[in-house]
């Protein structure tokens, strides 16, 4: 029923929790969402939920594929348009059970009925108009099981209409919504269970708020799945066991490992490479030896070592001096000039002395005969050579011209080109013996020095080693460069080790006056402290990934356990409920409710509680007691609870624009149909009205309300067809037919059809309208002869009609005698061969419609006496 003062704007629980989704986070509306669909989330949903929660939390990332969370939570327009809807049609129905992809059904605006036994196919449209409209139950819909090779997606083509007849078809598929369609609401066996709990100590739950518990159990069920993943992660530290006595602040802070720890600080201490295992091999070897010597000879190695060391770096400081890049760059320059003088000397003496003669005039040989002449000659005599001197070489007679040509050789010896040479030659000679002079024969493998690096820090001592021999191998090629003059001078430059040997005579230093200052003992008691320390930094590097991933769960842990605690917290839902149960239960609801328990017969003692049930809500329409249904209710009375929740919400919601019920009498005695069939012929008044029943007398019911109320209305009869199959739909037809049979309107009928027939075919009709007019004198003596005092389909007998029995023996003599004649032509009873009668005729049926119409007048007043005669 429509509210009672008509007016559209009365707030209902779908809307209120539309408007109070839009503040909830993704994973609450999701909850909200699929409780009002589904009314129970499945585990699967529960999942999708759990995983939205953590994403929500930053403890986990988002799903993927995102569930989808409408932007309506409930799906339904309550500020749409209030234009009527109404159902058109379904068809073209795939994979829905075994139906036909033929079968089809129609549906009138005012009440339609689908009647059908079990097993006929209703319930795979009822099915499909579950998941298409708004329903508090989504029943799963499966192919054909009885057929292999079946598609797996079910669809169907839903067609509405408005008030203009303009149709609309809508691809129907499971998860796929349509608004308009969520403006239609269905009732069924399974919507109806989802009010009544037996394990509730409640009476009844309104319509929508059953949505709050849900949402309980489902926060319940994600802190159950939250609990769980908190005990996977928790483990117990056992990594102290791998970190040997005695301890150290790397052990002391692995066992204090929490939550609140900083893993880069551990990652900065777990660093053990090349470097640390070189210096753990070096304290190993200092601790050896200090615990093999006394404080006296282990000052004096350490001093020895310094010198050593000392010595050590002041020579690797002069091999780096002598080929950093800048000298190589000075002993480059010296060759170039020495190369460059020697050039010039050669251009002076080729061009002095030239002579066809001779080839190798300039040569080298050639200077060293000139030099050998002149010595020769200093040791003849120091003015040689003058006249009547003679040749050193043939000892032939000078000329004049040979004395002079051994006088310009000896000035060209002495000349200034020749000096320049010269003196660019002793340069390179200078450096070439200083770069010899450079000691770099000083980390022999039998050295002292080695020894004490060896100890002290072999890493170093090895990359020492190294250093040595390339500076070694550098020098030789300058050397040989410089000494040739063939080749090109390197500009590589090489490690420089000052900071490490700096370092290193620092530690020796700083043992030496330990040494000097303490006993051995503690100074052997600070190698080993650092020696333990750098073992469990080795220990951490092997154990930093599960120690890492140990402390990412102590953390996931802790901020799980904050976030249950807050998020997790149903004292929310809890005041919401009661907000909206004020709001919406407490007003109109109540009054229209107790109006619908009126009018379906519910004689229940409810009563509003204010007070908390266990934590679930605060405000619940209760039996009184706290009696639970199946203690109090029949499951009849409790069906009927539900049907009246359900038509209270749909006549709040000034957006509803139908109705659907699936078998809404189930479990429900005589009289309670009756109301129930009364109750929806008036809703058809309203909206429209669509009922799958498979109850005849409720079928008979309905009919002759609506024939009272003058509702129209439309009936489909759904069987199996000849091989069992179901789905086999008979529109606009109906097993109970008796408001046809009121009158001789289906005979007359027929007997037009008779008319435009000839031979086998218009007897056969005019037979058929025989019987239809033998049916209607048996509904004349049930509603005019007897005033309906015993009916067809009724257990009751209405003995207030009595007295309304305009009782005629005549009459009722006449009445015999018409079925007994009207017997006669159908084939319904065996005649002999001597008394059959001759095929009938139109004629014969148009006259026993007359005398049956006469019947029907004579028969129809009611008695006036106040008692029969």
């Amino acid at each position: 029923m429509p509210p009672a003062d008509g007016s559209p704007s009365r707030t209902t629980i779908w809307k209120e929790l539309d408007i109070w989704a839009k503040v909830l986070v993704r994973w609450q509306r999701y909850i909200v969402a699929t409780a009002v669909r589904d009314g129970q989330l499945n585990e699967d949903q529960i999942e999708a939920a759990y995983q939205l929660f953590l994403s929500d939390k930053r403890l986990g990332p988002a799903p993927e594929p995102l569930p989808e969370t409408p932007l309506s939570i409930t799906g339904r327009t309550e500020e749409a348009s209030l234009t009527p809807l109404f159902l058109d049609s379904i068809g073209n129905l795939s994979n829905i059970n075994a139906l036909p992809s033929t079968a089809g059904l129609t549906f009138g605006e005012g009440l339609t009925v689908v009647f059908g036994g079990n097993g006929t196919g209703k319930s795979g449209f009822a099915r499909v108009l579950a998941n298409a409209c708004f329903s508090r139950y989504r029943p799963r819909i499966l192919p054909n099981v009885y057929v292999s090779g079946t598609g797996t997606k079910p669809s169907a083509d839903i067609t509405v209409r408005d008030a203009s007849q303009t149709r609309r078809i809508i691809k129907f598929q499971p998860g796929i919504e349509d608004v308009e369609l969520r403006r239609i609401a269905v009732f069924d066996t399974s919507v109806a269970r989802a009010h009544l709990a037996e394990e509730s100590p409640i009476g009844f739950t309104p319509i929508g708020f059953d949505v709050f518990a849900e949402i309980i159990r489902v926060y319940g069920k994600i802190d159950n799945k939250l609990n769980a993943a908190i005990q996977a992660r928790q483990k117990v530290n056992t990594f102290t066991n791998s970190f040997l006595e005695p301890q150290s602040p790397i052990s002391q802070a692995v066992a204090a490992l929490s939550a609140d720890t900083n893993i880069a600080t551990f990652k900065d201490q777990a660093v053990f490479g090349d470097k640390e295992q070189a210096r753990l091999t070096d304290l190993d070897k200092q601790i050896t030896d200090l615990k093999a010597k006394s404080a006296e000879q282990a000052l004096k190695d350490l001093e020895e070592a310094e010198a050593d060391v000392t010595t050590l770096r002041d020579r690797l400081k002069a091999a780096l001096s002598a080929l950093a890049p800048a000298a190589k760059a000075r002993y480059q320059a010296e060759l170039d000039d020495f190369a460059k003088k020697i050039h010039q000397a050669m251009e002076v003496s080729t061009d002095s002395f030239k002579s066809s003669h001779f080839n190798a005039t300039g040569s080298d040989e050639w200077l060293a005969f000139i030099k050998s002449a002149r010595n020769l000659a200093l040791a003849e005599d120091t003015g040689y050579p003058m006249d009547g001197d003679h040749c050193l070489l043939c000892h032939r007679p000078l000329d004049e011209p040979s004395i002079s040509l051994i006088h310009r050789f000896w000035n060209y010896l002495e000349g200034d080109a020749r000096k320049a040479a010269a003196n660019a030659n002793d340069v390179l000679d200078k450096t070439v013996k200083a770069l010899n002079d450079v000691k770099l024969h000083i980390f022999d493998e039998e050295s002292r020095v080695r020894s004490h690096l060896n100890t002290l820090d072999s890493k170093l001592a090895q990359r020492v080693s190294e250093a040595v021999t390339a500076l070694a191998g550098d020098r030789d090629a300058v050397v040989a460069i410089l000494e040739t003059g063939m080749g090109t001078l390197s500009k590589a430059s090489h490690e420089d080790l000052s900071a490490e040997m700096g370092a290193l005579l620092s530690r020796i230093e700083t043992q030496i006056e330990t040494l000097r200052t303490t006993d051995r003992d503690s100074m052997l008691k600070t190698l080993v402290s650092e020696r333990v320390t750098l073992r469990h930094r080795q220990v951490l590097s092997k154990l930093i990934d599960q120690i890492e991933e140990y402390i990412a769960d102590e953390k996931w842990i802790k901020k799980a356990r904050a976030v249950a605690k807050s998020a997790l917290n149903t004292k929310a839902m809890t005041t919401k409920e009661n907000e909206l149960f004020g709001k919406v239960i407490e007003g109109t609801y109540r009054k229209q409710l107790e109006s619908e328990f009126k009018t379906l017969d519910c004689r229940l003692p409810l009563e509003l509680q204010t007070h908390g049930r266990g934590g679930q809500t605060k405000r619940w329409l209760e039996i009184k007691g706290g009696y639970k249904p199946i203690d109090i209710l029949s499951e009849g009375e409790q069906r009927a609870v539900a049907l009246a929740d359900f038509l209270t919400e749909v006549g709040l919601n000034p957006a509803g624009a139908g109705i659907i019920l699936d078998d809404p009498v189930t479990s429900q005695d005589h009289e309670r149909k009756e109301c129930i069939a009364n109750r929806l012929i008036n809703e058809a008044h309203v909206r429209q009205t669509i009922i799958l029943t498979h109850d005849l007398v409720f079928l008979t019911m309905l009919i002759e309300a609506a024939d009272r109320a003058g509702v129209p209305m439309t009936t489909h009869w759904m069987e199996c067809d000849g091989n069992a199959h179901p789905g086999l739909v008979n529109l606009n037809e109906c097993p109970a037919n008796t408001a046809d049979y009121k009158t001789t309107k289906k005979a007359k009928a027929t007997l037009e059809e008779a008319k435009n027939l000839s031979g086998l075919s218009r007897v056969q009709t005019v037979q058929r309208g025989m019987a239809e007019v033998r049916r209607t004198i048996e509904e004349t003596i049930i509603q005019h002869l007897f005033k309906k005092v015993v009916q067809r389909w009724d257990e009751r007998v209405m003995v207030g009609s009595l007295k309304k029995i305009n009782w005629s023996n005549e009459l009722a003599d006449k009445i015999d005698k018409i079925f007994a004649d009207i017997s006669r032509y159908i084939e319904g009873h065996s005649h002999s061969e001597a008394y059959a009668p001759l095929p009938p005729e139109p004629k014969d049926l148009d006259a026993m419609i007359a005398r049956v119409d006469g019947l029907i007048k004579e028969a129809r007043p009611e008695r006036q006496q106040s008692c029969l005669p």
